[in-house]
């Protein structure tokens, strides 16, 4: 299932720089942009269900809304830089509707080692993850703006459709804001504009589930939460969580879970 990193979405002003050893994603997406560059070793990258393999030397650049996912592969080490669309204007006018032939592009060895003193600290740990402290907003920019211009040089664009992208988006988001109401595909067709058995066809074949699961796995991380955060009544949480019976949250539990509620609650 496709997970959608709604506080990479959301906020106009996301800037995330991590950096991995051995890095692990399974398939997600989110509005912002994506900079990733191996620092050892190689990456294992899959982009809109096109495979990869990124080494020392070569960038990944990621857009908006594209479906990706990593591999851990042993030995590699790498740096992740998220950030949204707000903090490269111009770059993004450039960009509307249009995406590149490949993710994969060959930075200016220059342009990455000014990226890297920007980014990355001079003492850095050699660890599995760490969340690297952010420079000066101007600074910021100017590395962005760096990696942005070094991708169009090197980059073919083409015209792309972003009507899947736009609808996916509102979808996820009407869940996210819903879930705990009784909200239906057919409350969704008709509270985002776009047609039953479009995204009927569409939610199966872009997210892996339907609908309705994907609404019963929000339900249930709610409830898991509620349950081992508060005291609430399984049978409130039940209802605060969005399921419409007792009996329909104890059986959706048990199967997305694992465990009862009232198990969880012990």
């Amino acid at each position: 299932m496709i997970n959608h990193q709604i506080t990479n979405s959301i906020d106009k002003n996301v800037l995330n720089v991590c950096m991995y050893r051995n890095v692990k994603f399974s398939e997600h997406m989110h509005k912002s942009y994506e900079y990733v560059s191996v620092l050892e070793g190689e990456i294992s990258a899959t982009v809109d269900g096109v495979s990869y393999r990124v080494r020392p030397g070569e960038g990944l650049f990621i857009s908006p809304f594209q479906i990706h996912s990593f591999e851990r592969k042993p030995e590699s080490r790498c740096y992740i830089v998220v950030f949204s669309g707000h903090w490269v204007e111009r770059f993004s006018k450039t960009m509307v509707n249009k995406q590149a032939d490949s993710p994969i592009f060959t930075p200016d060895p220059k342009t990455e080692a000014y990226i890297r003193g920007i980014f990355l600290p001079d003492d850095v740990e050699d660890c599995g993850f760490i969340r690297c402290p952010l420079p000066d907003p101007v600074s910021t920019k100017a590395a962005l703006y760096a990696i942005c211009a070094d991708f169009l040089n090197k980059s073919q664009l083409r015209e792309r459709s972003d009507r899947e992208a736009e609808w996916l988006t509102e979808a996820l988001m009407y869940i996210e804001s819903n879930y705990t109401s009784d909200i239906s595909l057919a409350s969704l067709s008709k509270n985002i504009g776009y047609d039953y058995e479009y995204i009927s066809r569409a939610f199966n074949r872009i997210m892996g589930v339907s609908f309705k699961a994907l609404v019963n796995q929000y339900r249930c991380e709610r409830a898991q939460y509620l349950i081992e955060n508060t005291e609430d009544s399984l049978t409130d949480i039940a209802f605060a969580s969005g399921f419409q019976s007792v009996r329909t949250f104890n059986r959706v539990m048990k199967e997305k879970i694992g465990r009862n509620p009232s198990d969880l609650r012990k």
